[in-house]
């Protein structure tokens, strides 16, 4: 859509009408469609931008490797300026409680991932990358293949999948798993290792505390 001028018997432009035209652009010649620009750095980022040898200024970078590198970084400024905070639910109750029913009406009306360990399990059989929990799975399954997964690996699939972006981003819905608080402490717990250290005689209680203190670090 274009636009056509109608000019009057003494010039003066009377109307502007819309008009219908085509950029046909086949067999134009490339340097039509470019541009020569002779840039100077700005002020900014050179001491005296007159000078051709002048040296760049120190300059504080917010995302100096580009946005890909810094995405996580982003993410959360962008999630704390629009205070969004993302929805962390877990349900646990006997079988037939009715847990699974309410869990997916939340997941619906929250537009949250509903997570149930049977789906978990399903999802993380079909990886086919080289991620550690695919390895995990096939390790396991080629010394144990008639037996169920154990608690650990159960926990590994739980933590694999809050870590996907719509459970960073948004939140979850846990339903039936951890069963038990070793299952709780597996999937939203670590222990760090610590370097190994001379203990002097008189601070091994110290040390102890410490340790104790520093042995569970929240994950999620």
């Amino acid at each position: 859509m274009g636009t056509k001028k109608v000019r009057t018997t003494d010039g003066r432009i009377d109307k502007v009408r819309p008009t219908d035209f085509s950029l046909n652009l086949a067999g134009r010649e490339c340097s039509t469609l470019t541009i020569n620009l002779n840039l100077t750095p700005s002020s900014l980022m050179v001491a005296d931008p007159k000078a051709e040898d002048a040296e760049p200024v120190e300059f504080n970078w917010h995302c100096e490797k580009g946005l890909a590198a810094c995405i996580d970084k982003v993410k959360e400024e962008f999630c704390i300026q629009n205070q969004l905070k993302p929805i962390k639910i877990f349900i646990t109750g006997p079988p037939l409680s009715g847990k699974s029913h309410f869990g997916k009406k939340m997941s619906e009306e929250y537009n949250v991932p509903h997570l149930v360990i049977k789906d978990l399990i399903e999802a993380a059989e079909k990886l086919k990358d080289d991620s550690e929990i695919h390895i995990a799975i096939e390790d396991w399954k080629a010394s144990n293949p008639t037996e169920r997964y154990p608690s650990e690996l159960l926990c590994k699939i739980v933590q694999w999948r809050l870590n996907e972006n719509d459970c960073q981003h948004r939140g979850f819905i846990l339903d039936g798993f951890p069963r038990t608080y070793q299952d709780a402490q597996g999937v939203f717990f670590h222990t760090p290792q610590k370097p190994e250290k001379a203990v002097v005689e008189g601070e091994e209680e110290v040390a102890e505390e410490e340790e104790e203190t520093d042995k569970y670090k929240p994950k999620f």
